[in-house]
């Protein structure tokens, strides 16, 4: 990135700068950690079941937030969205209507590998929704 000095905006510049300055010791400790999600999601998902469950904790997040704000609302996120990528299981959201005139969505998360059953329980969902 430093070669190219791609243009982000600022959030993504932010978050950028953020992850460049993270000591190796907190890296080591998140590898941990991503290595006990990773294998909670496996012990669960492996007769095959899926997992369901909100996208995120609240509806999305209204635009033009102030920066504290959209901070408070990405960390709520974060604690329902990530899971299927930081542990390498396929997670598909679906959006299910609307709260207050914001989108909520569902997740769903399968074994690693089972990508194309995800994709078919999805689309199987949004035909009989």
């Amino acid at each position: 990135m430093t070669a190219e000095t791609p243009r982000f905006s600022y959030l993504v510049a932010r978050t950028l700068m953020f992850a460049s300055s993270v000591p190796a010791a907190d890296i080591s400790a998140a590898a941990l950690v991503r290595d006990e999600v990773r294998g909670r999601l496996a012990r669960l998902t492996a007769d095959g079941a899926v997992i369901c469950l909100p996208t995120t904790p609240d509806p999305a997040p209204r635009r033009g937030l102030p920066l504290p704000d959209q901070d408070r609302a990405r960390d709520r996120i974060n604690t329902l969205c990530a899971h299927g990528g930081l542990a390498g299981h396929p997670q598909i959201s679906l959006p299910l209507g609307e709260v207050d005139g914001a989108p909520v969505g569902l997740s769903l998360i399968a074994a690693r590998g089972e990508d194309m059953k995800l994709a078919a329980i999805a689309r199987a969902l949004e035909e009989t929704a």
